[in-house]
């Protein structure tokens, strides 16, 4: 007991020189390690000094790990004591000391440490010491994955101590990914028994099934995004008798869109090609207008009309497409409209 803590009060033994000491056993450390942990190193931490009538040398004779009470392992021994207490660390966050572990080996009572002690060199009686020994146990394994419903797929495993598990001491336990969700997508979360624990201490029985705990995303209103381009069959001016000298004179269209849309109009004509074929190689398209609706609400009808005379890339065409295209769309309504588009020719 007197190993427990760092307080001065050793646990000694008196030795000659060529002693070795038998081994100052530290179990019971009380470790709670969930069931679902892959154990992936131990470090022990030993104060320790010495204390000769002489002149003496001590150190370690032996440092190994007790499992299930019984001394196992590699000897990790590398260190010679002063005459102050000082700590030294054996082991590692990936050194299993020789040793295979699972939770419930580092949670058993007979988990811990032996230590030994040697006098290598006195004149008289040396008093080896120690007054503390602590372990740590490195652990993974605990984690929640998201997965995508349609094929399964991996989108991100988050670990259950990282800042993105969230709730403890609640009954609401909240995971925050770090990748963005595609939206109107399914997806299910999966976590891995033992990860959790009640109140009571008993451990989770986790999640392995695709349904327990599935979702299907949805836009939010600052995050959907309403876009595309619509191209128009092309309009074969000579159709029409009305129309006399192929020029397009205006545009008018209703548009019907969340506020903050933005939508891009063009037109573009040739005359070369052939009926039901034209050719439109080398045509470049002429940007009429940009519009964003900016009122409040998430729908505003708007009629507009632009005047396209001095265009003079569309006149005197035989046919005529025009390009709708809308983009950075703020709303969680559904896709944008436009309701009606009318050309005006000479």
């Amino acid at each position: 007991s007197s190993a427990q803590t760092s307080n001065d009060s050793r646990a000694a033994v008196g030795m000659n020189v060529g002693d070795v000491s038998h081994y100052l056993k530290a179990t019971n450390f009380g470790f709670s390690i969930p069931t679902a942990a892959t154990i992936n190193g131990i470090v022990a931490e030993v104060e320790a000094s010495k204390s000769c009538l002489g002149t003496g040398t001590v150190g370690d004779s032996s440092i190994r790990i007790y499992k299930g009470g019984t001394i196992s392992g590699n000897d990790n021994a590398l260190a010679m004591w002063g005459t102050s207490d000082g700590y030294t660390t054996y082991g590692g966050s990936s050194d299993l000391w020789g040793l295979t572990w699972t939770a419930s080996d580092i949670n058993d009572s007979g988990f811990g440490l032996g230590v030994s002690a040697v006098v290598e060199v006195a004149d008289a009686s040396c008093s080896a010491r120690i007054d503390h020994i602590r372990l740590t146990v490195y652990y993974t394994g605990l984690s929640a994955v998201i997965k995508k419903t349609s094929d399964n797929s991996t989108v991100e495993t988050i670990a259950i101590t990282s800042g993105q598990v969230t709730g403890t001491g609640t009954n609401t336990i909240t995971i925050n990914p770090s990748v963005t969700l595609a939206v109107s997508t399914e997806y299910y979360v999966q976590v891995a028994a033992g990860s959790l624990r009640d109140s009571g201490g008993n451990d989770y029985a986790g999640i392995a099934d695709t349904t327990s705990w599935s979702f299907t995303t949805t836009a939010s209103g600052t995050t959907y995004a309403a876009s595309g381009s619509l191209t128009s069959s092309s309009i074969d001016t000579q159709s029409y008798a009305t129309i006399v000298n192929n020029s397009l004179l205006r545009v008018k269209w209703t548009q019907n869109v969340p506020s903050a849309c933005v939508l891009d109009l063009y037109f573009r004509g040739t005359s070369a090609g052939t009926p039901g074929a034209p050719n439109y190689a080398g045509v470049l398209w002429t940007h009429v207008t940009t519009t964003a609706t900016t009122t409040s609400g998430y729908y505003t009808p708007t009629t507009r009309m632009e005047d396209l005379s001095d265009e003079t890339n569309l006149q005197g065409k035989r046919w005529f497409q025009y390009l709708v295209d809308m983009y950075s769309c703020n709303s969680q309504n559904s896709t944008p409209e436009l309701t009606g588009i009318w050309l005006e020719f000479d």
